[in-house]
């Protein structure tokens, strides 16, 4: 089919503006992009919902009890205890009846009760063996028996009349001397017996006396030093007895654990977290306190939050290099559950198209 001469014209006129078009857009995109026009900029990850605070009860080696308190908002723990039990004691952990699966408890409600065979034996002793110290005391104060109390009256007296007697015989020594009847030497001898009686009177009281009163006082301070070591004793072993009675330290609901050896958590859902696995080359467009929008499965409505806590190290998440950031969330009346997966959206700053396009590329690259 031969073409005419005023149809090849016509075409001609056709192709003319597609070739000054192009160039056109060439130039408006180069532009566009070299304007200093700003556009929003996002970074899209996914989340895991989980409370800011869990409690969790756990049997550890040879059946140690750990009670751990995790705070996800700081991103640490805020208490940590093993209660340890001897080599071959029997001990059984009983959870409370009232407790059920998905309860809610208070702060300092008792959740169960640990029994360690051990030391409740080892109590009972203790308390058998303070009972025998204070009666073995209160006998030492009571006194010497009233035989030995009267023999020592008996034998107080009788230094006391020989002290008497022998005064006589000073009294008379004493004239004897006066007149150079005896030497001096045989007068100092009878006043030398008379002191040696006296001493003898001062040892008859000071027996007397230890009979009524009781034993020397530092038999007594031995006898009390035992009692308050077996006191002391006790009280630590009470103490770790106490530990036994579990209680939460927190409030919130409860669920049961998923591993054999974790026993219970509780979680705190006054408020929400999301851990975020943020990709190692975008990390650099996150930064503390920016925004978050998110939605939970497509179908509850959309929800808020601040970015609170970004890491400083990497983890690896299906061979990637990735940040974990942490983002403290609002729910208002969604339905949320702890473990739920979250589509998340971080706004970042603005930026130029040109750092925008920049972004995309190495993000389809990366």
């Amino acid at each position: 089919m031969r073409i005419s001469l005023g149809q090849r014209d016509f075409m001609d006129r056709i192709k003319l503006p597609k070739r000054v078009m192009l160039p056109s857009l060439a130039v408006v995109l180069v532009v566009l992009l070299l304007s200093p026009i700003k556009v929003p900029y996002a970074v899209k990850v996914p989340g895991k919902i989980i409370p800011a605070q869990e409690w969790v009860l756990e049997r550890g080696v040879d059946g140690r009890l750990i009670s751990c308190l995790r705070d996800y908002m700081k991103g640490a723990t805020k208490s940590y205890s093993v209660t340890q039990f001897e080599r071959g004691d029997a001990m059984s952990f009983t959870l409370s009846p009232s407790i059920a699966q998905d309860a809610f408890i208070s702060t300092d409600d008792t959740i169960g009760w640990v029994y360690s065979n051990d030391l409740e034996h080892r109590l009972t002793e203790l308390r058998g063996e303070l009972s025998i110290t204070e009666a073995s005391l209160k006998s030492l104060r009571t006194g010497e028996k009233q035989s030995i109390l009267h023999e020592t009256k008996q034998l107080l007296i009788y230094a006391r009349k020989q002290v008497e007697e022998h005064q006589k015989i000073v009294e008379r020594q004493s004239v004897l001397y006066a007149y150079k009847i005896i030497t001096k030497e045989e007068f100092e001898q009878v006043e030398g017996e008379a002191a040696l009686l006296s001493i003898n009177v001062a040892v008859a009281e000071a027996r007397v006396e230890s009979a009524r009163s009781g034993e020397k006082p530092e038999e007594l301070e031995i006898v009390q030093s035992r009692i308050d070591a077996l006191e002391g004793e006790m009280a630590a072993l009470q103490k770790r007895l106490e530990m036994f009675t579990v209680s939460s330290p927190i409030s919130g609901y409860i669920t049961a654990g998923f591993s054999g050896d974790t026993l219970l958590i509780v979680s705190d859902t006054t408020n929400y977290v999301i851990f975020l696995p943020i990709m190692w080359h975008e990390k650099q467009y996150v930064s503390l306190h920016q925004e978050l929008e998110f939605s939970i499965l497509k179908i509850s409505g959309d929800g808020s939050g601040e970015l609170i806590n970004i890491e400083n190290h990497v983890h690896y998440l299906r061979g990637e290099p990735v940040v974990l950031a942490t983002a403290l969330v609002k729910f208002d009346s969604l339905p949320v559950f702890s473990g739920m997966i979250a589509q998340c959206v971080i706004n970042c700053q603005p930026v130029t198209l040109f750092e925008y396009l920049k972004r995309k590329i190495k993000t389809l690259v990366a």
